[in-house]
């Protein structure tokens, strides 16, 4: 027995249960909440957005937590994770309707397009903001709204990319 009162056998299993169950070391990693992963809008994702939901989170950890606000993830980063280009997109509109990211599309001084930087809104920021959690305010209403929504932004898009 120990001093206080538990044995030997549940101390190591403790520790044994602490370090198995715990990051490894010298790995980047993240967390995600149970309220996260069992939210309504989270389980309503597409696989297209559930998938660049995980490429957004494993840029953030690529750069251990530090540059959210600020992520670049290219298409070709999207294509190669399994995302179809044709899907990239919408997958993209999907998760900032439901409200898992922002994103800041930028453009050059020589007008040509930047690569668009996101924020994941269940992470703080670079700047130090904590998380918007924006999903939280995503209802029922809002998500049966996407597929109308899609429409609209797919249409805007084939619409300014239409040859002048």
């Amino acid at each position: 027995m120990t001093r206080n009162g538990g044995n030997r056998l549940g101390s190591m299993k403790a520790k044994l249960v602490k370090r198995f169950n715990s990051p490894p070391p010298n790995t980047p990693w993240l967390w995600a909440t149970h309220e996260l992963l069992e939210s309504v809008p989270f389980i309503a994702l597409s696989d297209h957005a559930r998938k660049g939901l995980l490429r957004l989170m494993l840029e953030h950890s690529k750069h251990g937590g530090q540059l959210n606000g600020s992520l670049i993830v290219t298409h070709d980063d999207f294509k190669r994770y399994g995302i179809n280009r044709n899907y990239i997109a919408d997958a993209i509109d999907e998760l900032r309707h439901m409200g898992f990211a922002r994103v800041a599309r930028r453009k050059g001084e020589d007008g040509l397009s930047r690569a668009s930087r996101y924020t994941l809104t269940f992470f703080g920021t670079e700047d130090g903001a904590p998380p918007t959690n924006d999903w939280k305010r995503t209802d029922d209403k809002h998500i049966q709204a996407w597929p109308k929504k899609r429409k609209e932004l797919a249409e805007a898009r084939r619409k300014r990319n239409r040859p002048k």
